[in-house]
């Protein structure tokens, strides 16, 4: 029997910052993303008692039986960018593509939507550190870093095509595939989530794929040392999405 962290869900569905929820039940926001992760070894019944008071929309605690996937069995893997995207056709050449899915459990219902919001919720804490050491290039060839807005802020933002979905553009969507991108002076870039059954596969899974294209040199030489963080980043945060998505239920 395993115990389930359930805190980013029930965030999510109160809206509440990290910094908010810790300063309620009186903990630090280190020790929070502790708790969150599900690797903290201990929990004082006082503050278990906090949690159960503070985030009443939804249990912050369960229990798997084994019955169902936790993060721990999430498994991510790489799929050749579908040919039916809707990001195929938008850029005359993509200089860089990959794909990356990971399966949804059977009975669990989720739109693209959903899985987009998920995703900007569910950035592990050394993601962060990952992105403030990827902006100080960006800032010097005067690339968008998205300094301004918190992650909790992309995930409450509408999703709405033509406008700003944190410091992406939503470019397109259907029930199945939110399509974001930017394009900037280096490089242009698309990102894509997509929720839909692999061939093969009766439930559906979860889908993030990138397109890049270089404009210069500037871009290429910029894209060079990001490419394999970017690579570790996507998996880590579609493994988080997914089982943020689980948790949720159907």
């Amino acid at each position: 029997m395993a115990i389930i962290i359930n805190l980013d869900v029930v965030m999510a569905k109160r809206k509440m910052r990290s910094n908010e929820l810790a300063r309620m039940v009186g903990i630090t926001e280190q020790n929070l993303s502790v708790l969150k992760t599900g690797k903290a070894r201990a929990l004082r019944l006082g503050t278990l008692d906090a949690l159960c008071r503070t985030c009443a929309a939804g249990p912050a605690i369960s229990w798997n039986t084994g019955g169902k996937k936790t993060m721990s069995n999430v498994r991510v893997y790489s799929v050749p960018v579908p040919a039916d995207g809707l990001m195929v056709g938008r850029f005359s050449e993509v200089h860089y593509g990959d794909a990356y899915a990971a399966d949804l459990p059977g009975g669990c219902v989720v739109t693209a939507e959903q899985a987009a919001r998920a995703f900007f919720m569910s950035v592990p804490r050394w993601v962060h550190g990952l992105l403030a050491v990827r902006n100080l290039p960006a800032k010097l060839l005067g690339l968008k870093t998205g300094e301004g807005h918190t992650m909790e802020d992309m995930a409450n933002a509408p999703c709405v095509s033509g406008q700003a979905f944190g410091f992406f553009t939503v470019v397109d969507r259907t029930e199945e595939e939110i399509l974001m991108g930017e394009e900037d002076r280096h490089l242009d870039f698309l990102f894509s989530v997509m929720v839909r059954a692999l061939p093969g596969k009766a439930a559906p899974s979860v889908i993030m794929a990138t397109a890049v294209r270089f404009n210069n040199l500037l871009g290429r030489l910029y894209f060079i040392p990001v490419k394999p963080f970017h690579r570790i980043i996507v998996r880590a945060m579609l493994k988080n999405t997914v089982s943020c998505l689980m948790e949720r239920g159907p």
